[in-house]
């Protein structure tokens, strides 16, 4: 028996409770322990149903009895089906554990800044989770600020508590906030903050609304600071325009 199960790919062990030298309890014993996702099922025409109970809690698919095979084929086809449901179930929960690290190594090791917040129906959106740079990102605006203290926020105390001396910031977020919510579209929208040096920082905030388990509700806020690349935009377009108009002199020189 170990040998068979060693070399693998069986569908099912069918086993009689009484042989020589074993008995069918061991072979149950041996199956669950080399090979558990495949089915067992134990044939005997001596003992009674104590013995069938006990070897269904031993883990045993089935029991039969030698005088009533009838129920092969359907016991077979049931033990076989539940096998591969439980296989089908494993193989899912382990896509989804690698999935969940997956998405765990981005949130806490990307550059944009990630504020997932989820629908209350006593409170409306409620801050449930940030990520690292978001953190910093957040303490930019008001060093006082902790994970902890702003998770459970809604997300008007969060932007409140935040972007405490930018009412024109705080407006603005929240309409295209509540817009994206509404509409359950996500949107791409540029928006200008001022910092506690009374800097402007523009940012690109991506609003992704989605639906979790149960129909909950869910807004997913990534900002991402834009402020150099405008910049960075804004002096090429100038140098664009001081080479247009030396381009222009140059030729009217030539006239």
């Amino acid at each position: 028996l170990l040998a068979a199960l060693h070399r693998g790919n069986w569908d099912i062990v069918i086993s009689d409770f009484s042989l020589p030298r074993f008995s069918g309890m061991d072979a149950l014993s041996i199956t669950l322990r080399e090979a558990p996702e495949t089915p067992f099922i134990l044939i005997s025409g001596t003992v009674g149903e104590e013995v069938a109970v006990e070897s269904i809690k031993a883990g045993a698919s089935d029991y039969l009895m030698k005088n009533n095979l009838i129920r092969f084929v359907p016991a077979v086809s049931r033990a076989m089906r539940e096998s591969n449901e439980r296989k089908s179930i494993r193989k899912t929960e382990g896509q989804l554990r690698e999935q969940r690290s997956l998405l765990g190594m981005i949130h806490d090791n990307t550059a944009d800044s990630l504020m997932l917040f989820t629908w209350d129906a006593d409170r409306g959106f409620v801050l449930v989770t940030t990520n690292p740079a978001a953190q910093k990102w957040i303490r930019t605006f008001n060093s006082e600020v902790t994970e902890a203290s702003v998770t459970g926020l809604t997300i008007e105390e969060f932007q409140a508590e935040v972007f405490r001396g930018d009412r024109k910031f705080q407006d603005d977020f929240l309409f295209q906030f509540y817009r994206s919510a509404e509409t359950g579209r996500s949107l791409f929208v540029e928006l200008s903050v001022q910092s506690p040096e009374n800097e402007s920082i523009i940012v690109e905030a991506n609003l992704v609304p989605f639906l979790g388990r149960a129909n909950s509700r869910h807004q997913l806020v990534v900002i991402r600071d834009i402020t150099q690349r405008k910049q960075a935009e804004t002096q090429r377009r100038q140098l664009e325009t001081q080479l247009a108009e030396a381009q222009r002199k140059e030729a009217l020189g030539r006239l």
